[in-house]
Formats: C-alpha cells, structure tokens, sequence
C-alpha cells in the first residue's frame, strides 16, 4: 500500500473511533452543557496534539523509508559503475595486447594500427573520466563522458566522423 494512502487510512480510523469514545465518555462524565462544551474544547485541542504526533511519526517513518531505498538505488548504480568501468579497462587491455600480437604478425599496416591506437586512448581517457567522478549527477557523467569535440557534443544518438 502506497505511505500517503496508509497514513491517510490510520489517521481516518484513529480519528473516527477518538470522536466515536471521546464523545461517549464526556457524556458519561458531565450532565452540564456548559461543562460538555468545555472538555469538548480541550477535548479536540488533545486530538490535535495526538494526531500531530501521529502524523509526524508515520511521516517520518515512510520517509525514512523513502530514504533507505533511494541510498539503495545509488549504491546499485555506483556498483555497476565500477563494473563496467572495470569490464571497459579489461575490454580496453585485450585490444591493447591483440594490436600488439597484428603489429608483430603484419607491420605494414601500420596506419591502421594508428587509427586503432587512437580509439584505445580515447576510449580509455573517457574511462578515467567516469572512474574519476565524485558525486554522480547526469550532468557530471555528461560531462565525462560526452565532452564537446569541433562544436558538437559526441553522444551515443548523434555520429561523427
């Protein structure tokens, strides 16, 4: 059940059934009007008290709640972060060690070699640059990630060449 529907539902029935005794049993205790009225007064003052308290400690609980649960989902994602932060450095190494093993086999292809060189520092810079973020935000990962290059921002949607 959603908190704002429980919290709601609680405060309607402890609501209902303080009217329903508190009423009851005033009018056990008094035969005077004058006397009714005035624990009537003091009797809805008390409600106020007690739902307040009430309300702040089932607040403070769905929030706390709330709370623990968001702490989850961050520490989920700072964990698949640093895996596929590791995944990408170990991805990087092994196309580091398979240029390696073309270059020995066939040196003439040297540009081409070149080319990938290229794409393994950049891919590894950008690497860096997510492992290197202290507070996560989507701007700050944009920012490490999708640097501006020749005036246009490098993300995964757009190409260029």
């Amino acid at each position: 059940m959603k908190p704002y529907y429980k919290i709601t539902l609680i405060y309607i029935m402890f609501g209902s059934a303080w009217i329903f005794v508190s009423d009851r049993l005033l009018e056990s205790l008094t035969n005077s009007a004058s006397a009714l009225t005035m624990l009537q007064t003091y009797k809805g003052w008390f409600f106020i008290i007690i739902t307040s308290l009430l309300l702040l400690l089932l607040i403070r609980k769905s929030h706390l709640e709330l709370e623990s649960k968001n702490k989850e989902k961050v520490e989920i994602f700072n964990i698949t972060m640093r895996a596929v932060h590791h995944i990408l450095n170990n991805f990087l190494q092994k196309m580091t060690y398979f240029k390696e093993i073309s270059q020995a086999s066939d040196p003439e292809k040297k540009e081409a070699l070149g080319h990938y060189d290229e794409v393994i520092k950049e891919t590894s810079a950008q690497v860096i640059k997510l492992g290197e973020i202290s507070k996560i935000t989507p701007a700050e990962i944009e920012k490490a990630v999708f640097e501006e290059k020749s005036g246009l921002k490098n993300k995964p949607h757009q190409q260029n060449h």
